[in-house]
């Protein structure tokens, strides 16, 4: 895939215009403790329960949310919380899910891309789609 055209008299980058977007858009994806599970419900009414020891070995967040939920919105980049292909919202502030350990987020308010909207109608998913992000997942 050719390099997205840079026009300088923009001082932003395309990937800090879509955190912009992310910050001004983003919806809550409630996490919460339910009878010893962690449970994710996304927006669009599905809702996920993890069990204790369940996270299939994945002790951070970006882990669970990929391998556990299935939810691939969140991305693997760095590992280093240096990129921010793997930042997430708990409790209304970016954090690296890469570096967030699933424990640190018990009782708190996660937002996803996913949970912006069901099929991908919310102004910053289609930010991403039409910026072709880079990240598959």
């Amino acid at each position: 895939m050719p390099p997205l055209p840079v026009n300088p008299r923009l001082p932003l980058s395309l990937p800090l215009c879509l955190y912009l977007l992310f910050l001004a858009f983003a919806a809550p994806v409630a996490a919460q403790q339910a009878d010893g599970a962690q449970l994710f419900a996304r927006r669009c009414a599905s809702c996920h329960a993890i069990e204790p020891g369940a996270t299939g070995g994945a002790p951070n967040l970006a882990g669970v949310i990929r391998d556990s939920l299935g939810l691939t919105g969140t991305k693997f980049g760095c590992g280093l919380a240096q990129c921010g292909a793997c930042t997430v919202h708990v409790d209304g502030a970016p954090v690296p899910a890469c570096q967030t350990w699933i424990s640190d987020v018990e009782g708190s308010e996660v937002t996803t891309i996913e949970g912006l909207s069901p099929g991908g109608t919310h102004p910053l998913q289609r930010a991403w789609i039409a910026g072709q992000v880079p990240q598959c997942g």
